[in-house]
């Protein structure tokens, strides 16, 4: 079966919304995006992942807004593993 893996980043203000890591079913990229996600200074984006067995899956764009974070939309990627 194949899967498809989505890359996002993400950039925001203040605290970073680990509830939206469950919502949209992602994770950190790597170790350095886990560890910007801890820090509340962080100014630089977050790369995350999701994976999913269809193609076309997306962040909720106007969910992360709702907590000051923002998606770029140029940074989606997707790719069939």
């Amino acid at each position: 079966m194949a899967f498809y893996i989505t890359e996002f980043k993400v950039r925001g203000f203040g605290s970073f919304p680990l509830d939206m890591l469950r919502y949209d079913s992602c994770f950190p990229q790597n170790s350095n995006d886990a560890f910007r996600i801890g820090d509340p200074d962080n100014k630089e984006e977050i790369t995350l992942v999701h994976y999913w067995g269809h193609r076309g899956w997306r962040p909720t764009f106007d969910r992360w807004k709702s907590f000051l974070w923002s998606v770029d939309p140029n940074s989606v990627y997707e790719r069939r593993t």
